[in-house]
């Protein structure tokens, strides 16, 4: 199909689209964000599916996304730098042709390979993602697959599991390798094809490193796949994980044996987020960084002492940074913490625990008194309003021996009094009152 250098294109919606050559394979698609479908106008010219805008498309004759009318690729909108070069960025959807899916990947590995800083660590965390997708996508395949030997890198149904995640974890490590020119690179230059979220995101998020850190941080940070593992594992255990981040950026993490292991790379790389903004002038990007690995080892450690050390360290961060609006986020944590502690109150063993709702909640209403607007006082709102939930339950015997005590567990919360009513009945009036009530 030749391309002219000046065509229409039309919308999901019927609305023209002017489509511009820029150079040679580089055409710009001007027009508010819409959605183009793959296939040719009624004047034979060619449109394809798109989001976002402007976009701009490369490649010969335009064949990868949408040369054809059986093809249906889609593509978000192109990354424009501070030197004026654009990015397309190819995103797997359904076609019609045998193995698209599998072959848009690699298309899109190629890319990577070809494109230089700052486009190539951008995709190459995308190529990760496009892997895990295909991964979840595909699990039962890759569960039910032995492993594989002399497996063809550009054939990804012969992959075993060991293969696809190793995939995933070695493209997340290379976005992350050109580390001193992603923390001086700032992420608004991708403004273009971002969902910017909120003003107070953006400073979690400043620099493009920690964009994508934190982008292969949420793969790191989740459950591992079941894969073989050496009897030696890396774990989270160890008490220096769940210090104060000055403790933290002073222990040595040794390399696992097994390539892996992706809590060894998260707790790396959030050691390493930490030391990057440890001096920050806003400390925001640093206490999110703080939160989520106080949090993540606490919900992965079997230490015995990890509610202590939790909690100690949620307290340092609180004093530390006492006048930062995110300190009631910290709040709500240690708050949900006395809360948590005060289910382990048993009255008749002794006063432990106790008064630890009663703390909960007097953190909360400092916080909210603190930054009522926060997130955090948000969360502790919430908290309050399941602290003061009236709860009542009561549990009884089945069946009862005649002439014996009666037995019965009454549990309430914020329940002053309860009345009982006790009325004599019969096996079969039960009977028929189940059978009404219950069918």
């Amino acid at each position: 199909m030749n391309i002219k250098d000046t065509f229409t294109i039309m919308s999901r919606y019927g609305q023209p689209r002017v489509v511009t050559k820029v150079a040679d394979n580089t055409y710009i698609i001007d027009g508010p964000s819409s959605y183009y479908r793959g296939g040719t106008t009624n004047d034979g010219d060619l449109y394809v599916d798109y989001s976002g805008g402007p976009f701009v498309c490369t490649g010969d004759s335009m064949s990868f996304y949408g040369g054809t009318e059986k093809e249906r690729i889609k593509a978000i909108t192109i990354i424009e730098s501070s030197q004026e070069e654009f990015l397309t960025i190819e995103v797997i959807t359904q076609s019609k042709e045998e193995y698209s899916l599998e072959k848009s990947i690699f298309k899109l590995r190629d890319e990577a390979n070809a494109a230089k800083f700052p486009i190539k660590p951008v995709l190459q965390s995308i190529l990760a993602d496009a892997f895990n997708q295909y991964f979840q996508n595909n699990r039962w395949k890759f569960y039910d697959r032995s492993t594989t030997i002399n497996y063809k890198n550009d054939d990804i149904e012969t992959w075993d599991l060991k293969a696809i995640n190793y995939a995933i974890i070695s493209n997340y490590k290379a976005s992350l390798e050109n580390t001193d020119s992603l923390k001086r690179t700032k992420i608004d230059i991708f403004d273009a094809i971002l969902e910017k979220g909120t003003t107070e995101c953006r400073q979690w998020r400043p620099t493009l490193y920690d964009f994508l850190g934190h982008r292969a941080l949420s793969y790191f940070m989740s459950s591992e796949v079941d894969v073989s593992r050496p009897a030696n594992q890396f774990t989270v255990n160890n008490e220096e994980f769940l210090k104060p981040y000055t403790d933290f950026l002073n222990t040595n993490i040794v390399n696992p044996s097994d390539s892996l292991e992706t809590k060894y790379y998260a707790l790396k790389l959030m050691q390493d987020l930490t030391q990057f903004h440890k001096n920050d002038e806003d400390p925001n990007a640093l206490i999110d960084i703080e939160l989520l690995r106080l949090d993540y080892i606490h919900n992965n450690s079997q230490n015995e002492k990890k509610d202590t050390l939790y909690f100690n360290s949620l307290k340092a961060l609180q004093t530390k940074f006492t006048q930062n609006l995110r300190v009631t986020e910290i709040d709500s944590r240690i708050a949900n913490w006395y809360l948590q502690k005060a289910s382990e109150y048993r009255p008749l063993e002794g006063d432990n625990y106790k008064w630890y709702k009663k703390i909960a909640k007097e953190v909360c209403e400092s916080a909210i008194k603190k930054f009522p607007t926060s997130f955090g006082a948000i969360e502790c709102k919430n908290l309050i309003s399941s602290i003061n939930t009236k709860i009542y339950n009561l549990t009884i015997e089945e069946v009862n021996e005649p002439n014996k005590p009666y037995r019965a567990l009454v549990t309430s919360q914020n329940v002053n009094k309860i009345y009982f009513k006790i009325v004599k009945t019969s096996s079969q009036e039960l009977r028929v009152l189940f059978r009404k009530k219950y069918g």
